[in-house]
Order: C-alpha cells, then sequence, then structure tokens
C-alpha cells in the first residue's frame, strides 16, 4: 500500500477482477444472499480508504460493522443470452469499465459485482482490499454462501497483520537487513528501454500489453518435472528463464550484462508469523522486493539445446532468490515504514522490470463458481494517469484447463520506452530458455542439490557437484544423503 501511495496519480480504479461461472437455476436473491455473507465475513471489503494531509499524505483503512454494506447496490444485471465469445468478451470489457468506474475507496466502494445472465458473474474489487490469494478466498466463500452454508470464521484480521508489520518497523527486526539491500541496490542502472522511465509522461494511459500462452506440454514440466529435479519451485524456474532471456536480449543490443538483471519480485506476502493465522484473510499481502539475477555467462544456444548450460544457470538463480530473507518481506518493512531506512532505500536505483507468478488457477468452465475459461479469467487494471511502476511487467499465471495446465504470460509496457517488436522478442526468448531448461530436465545427469538445501552441513556448489558426480559413478560406491 505504500508503494502504490508513492506512484503518482489517481488510484481510484486501481484494481483485480474476475469472471466466473454460475451454477444452473441462480438467481438475484441467491446471488445477494451470497454477497452479503461475504462481505459480513471479510472485513475488507467492508473498508474506507482515509488519506491525510497534502498530496495523499498518510493512509489508513478504517471497517465498517458487518450488516452495515449493503450488498443489494453493489449487484448490477444484464442479459447475455446467446452471444458468441468474441460478443460475450465485448459485453465482459464493457461493464467491467463501468463497474471499475464506480469503485470509490474513500466512500467505502471496494467491490462491485455484474451478473452476466445466464451463467456468469463478473467480480471487480479494488486491489487495495485483495490479492491473488485473496480469490480463492472469496469464491470459495461464495460457494458456500450459495450452498447455505455457514462461512468459517477468520482467525486474524488485516488490523492485526498490519499492526505486526508497524510494530517490526518500530522494533527494528528487519534493520540487520539494511546493508544486504544497500549492496544489491548499490549498482548504477542504465535504462531497460531507449530511456529512463518518466513517471509525468509514463502513465497507464501509455501501457501496451501483449499476452502470450505457453503449450500444455511445455508447462507441466516447468510446473513439475523441473522443479522437483532441482529441489526447487515454479518461482525458480520461471525467473531462471527469464534471466537467461534478458542477459540475451540485452546481449544482442551490445550492452553489459555484468551487473545482473535487476527485478522487482512480487510475492504473496504471507509469510508466517507467531499469533497469526491469515490463510482466511481477505487483503492485500503481496510484498514487492528488488532482486539481482545473474544466469552467469553461458553460452545461449547450449540452454536453448537442453544443454547444462541451462542447468547451472538455474542453480545459481535459484540460490541468488533464496538469499533474500524472509521472502522479501523486510525490505518492503524498512522501504514504507522506517523513515530513515525508507529515504535511503528510495533514493538507490530503481528496477524497471517486474515479474509476478500469481500461481494456479483452476477453471470451473462455466459452472460451481469456478473462474470461467470463456470470459479472460483473472485480471486486473488501473486508472489511465496513474505512473507507470516499471517500463515493462510480467505477469504470469497458469490456469488449469480441460487439456491440462497452460501457462500465460502477459507482458506490459511503457509506449515510447519499448516497442511491441522488442517486447515480443523478449517474450519468444523466455520461452526458448524454458523450452531448454524443460529438455535438459531429459537428461540423465540433469538436476541436483544446492547450497540451501543443505541444513546439516555448509558446502559450496563446486563441492556438491562433485560428491554428485562421485555418486553417479559406477567405480565408486559411497552412499551420500542429503535431506532438507
Amino acid at each position: 500500500m505504500g508503494w502504490l501511495r508513492d506512484l503518482a496519480g489517481p488510484v481510484e480504479g486501481f484494481h483485480q477482477h474476475v469472471v466466473v461461472g454460475l451454477p444452473e437455476g441462480v438467481s438475484r436473491e441467491s446471488l445477494v444472499g451470497a454477497l452479503q455473507a461475504v462481505v459480513d465475513r471479510h472485513d475488507m471489503l467492508r473498508s474506507r480508504l482515509v488519506r491525510e494531509g497534502v498530496e495523499g499524505g498518510e493512509w489508513r483503512l478504517e471497517v465498517a460493522s458487518p450488516g452495515t454494506v449493503d450488498a443489494d447496490g453493489l449487484l448490477d444485471h444484464t442479459t447475455t443470452t446467446d452471444l458468441d465469445e468474441d460478443s460475450l468478451q465485448e459485453a465482459v470489457t464493457q461493464h467491467l469499465d463501468r463497474a471499475r468506474s464506480l469503485l470509490d475507496p474513500e466512500a467505502g466502494t471496494m467491490l462491485r459485482a455484474v451478473w452476466l445472465d445466464p451463467g456468469r458473474l463478473l467480480l471487480v474489487a479494488h486491489h487495495l482490499v485483495v490479492d491473488g490469494v485473496s480469490w480463492r478466498i472469496l469464491l470459495e466463500d461464495l460457494k458456500a454462501a450459495s450452498e447455505g452454508l455457514e462461512l468459517e470464521p477468520v482467525p486474524s484480521s488485516f488490523r492485526s497483520w498490519s499492526l505486526r508489520l508497524r510494530e517490526q518497523a518500530e522494533q527494528g527486526t528487519y534493520a540487520d537487513q539494511l546493508d544486504q539491500w544497500r549492496e544489491l541496490l548499490g549498482h548504477s542502472e542504465p535504462p531497460l528501454g531507449s530511456r529512463p522511465l518518466d513517471p509525468a509522461q509514463d502513465t497507464t494511459a501509455t501501457k501496451r500489453e501483449l499476452t502470450l500462452p505457453l503449450p500444455v506440454e511445455l508447462t507441466e514440466a516447468l510446473l513439475t518435472r523441473v522443479p522437483a529435479l532441482f529441489h526447487g519451485g515454479v518461482n525458480d524456474v520461471l525467473l531462471a528463464g527469464l534471466a537467461l532471456a534478458v542477459q540475451e536480449w540485452q546481449r544482442r543490443r551490445g550492452r553489459d550484462t555484468g551487473a545482473g538483471v535487476l527485478l522487482d519480485l512480487e510475492g504473496h506476502g504471507r509469510v508466517e508469523a507467531a499469533g497469526l493465522d491469515v490463510s482466511r484473510t481477505v487483503g492485500w499481502f503481496t510484498s514487492i522486493h528488488p532482486v539481482r539475477l545473474d544466469a552467469g555467462g553461458v553460452a545461449w544456444d547450449e540452454v536453448c539445446a537442453g544443454g547444462v548450460a541451462g542447468g547451472r544457470a538455474l542453480k545459481l538463480v535459484k540460490e541468488q532468490v533464496r538469499a533474500v530473507p524472509d521472502d522479501g518481506v523486510g525490505f518492503g518493512v524498512l522501504r514504507y515504514l522506517d523513515s530513515a531506512a525508507g529515504a535511503e532505500l528510495a533514493a538507490g536505483p530503481r528496477a524497471e522490470l517486474g515479474f509476478n507468478y500469481l500461481g494456479r488457477f483452476t477453471s470451473g468452465g462455466d459452472g460451481a463458481w469456478g473462474l470461467s475459461a470463456r470470459a479472460g479469467m483473472v485480471g486486473g487494471g488501473a486508472d489511465a494517469g496513474l505512473s507507470l511502476a516499471h517500463a515493462l511487467e510480467v505477469n504470469a499465471v497458469t490456469y488449469d484447463l480441460a487439456e491440462g495446465p497452460r501457462l500465460q504470460a502477459s507482458w506490459a509496457w511503457a509506449d515510447g520506452v519499448l516497442s511491441e517488436a522488442e517486447v515480443r522478442e523478449l517474450a519468444q526468448l523466455w520461452f526458448q530458455a524454458l523450452e531448454g531448461l524443460a529438455r535438459h530436465a531429459d537428461a540423465p545427469d540433469a538436476g541436483g542439490l544446492t547450497p540451501s538445501d543443505l541444513d546439516l552441513v555448509q558446502l559450496s556448489q563446486a563441492e556438491i557437484d562433485a560428491i554428485e558426480g562421485l555418486e553417479d559413478d559406477d567405480d565408486y560406491d559411497l552412499d551420500w544423503e542429503f535431506s532438507k
């Protein structure tokens, strides 16, 4: 929220939205009842933004009591009978624009809904009150409420979480991380595109977007086999591919890539905290922190061919991501809740590349409160005058479709800083790198441990590789076992 407050321009329309399928026989009464139950259960949907001081000043959220927000006034209705796919998408866009225009965080209007009769529901929420995890909670609760079930309680409120962050800032919980963030931001950063990002000129109105899907077969490998072989997560694989692609993209432009790739990495932000359980808390928990990724001086052709160079790069990037303490939450606390540290970090270079992997969403076809595959699924947007945070942002998500999982990547860039041809080239390079990593996973010597996998011993990557090499050598009879 501090990150949003620091961006120049209006924030009234900064939102996320989903389109979900509805069961047969749904009525306005049942929809209103389900919405009312969810709004009454989750505090943030009844919140109001209060801005104090000049130019926005300090922000705080005030929460109204359950029952004070009338869900009937949040729901619009339109008929979409017999619309083909193109016409349906046009209808969704039209009603999305209107619903977004009705959001008013200072008046407490954080949620709008449109019944696309028959069979679908458009939900639009201000980003101040939801994130990717929140949608999963909300859709499960809407389904339960529509079936007449009592919603489960919320163990910890968003207020409790935000107060805990404030306490951590006051107590200096993350103060010892400041040197690490100083070092990370201690290099000057050349512009990613033709010129530096200009907050006055580069706004949402100038944003251009390109969305590309990966084949199901490749997605399956990247979600399962590749991360399992390297004892990592999906994010490690996707970021390794992105680091390789950006370095190759820069190399082709004659640019120095010795300092690696500086990017802002978004995370879910819901790290474990003693006494707090936010597994059912709706709100904007997202953490954003910089990370510098260096995939090493590898041969691009070898990466694309599935060679060992891709595996080495993946191990490097995996360790660089894991070197970030507490999933980067400490950066946000220092940057936005600690005045002294915040001023210092704000003066450093800013990443012009942003990356966010939203995880996996299951499509419910067009029923049972599942995401509607025909109507665009998860999306978001902002006011035309809001300044862009990055010259280029990559938002990736996996949709579990009937034919299998499919990764979809949305590339958004500032027009005038980058061209569509440049972005499309980088996007294709990323897909090529990911395909190369998937190919490498078929090699008999692919995968292995990295230093962060070992709790009881401290070994370098070279030492681990040497030991694993001995294990694979029939001339040696060694039984090494490491566990995390």
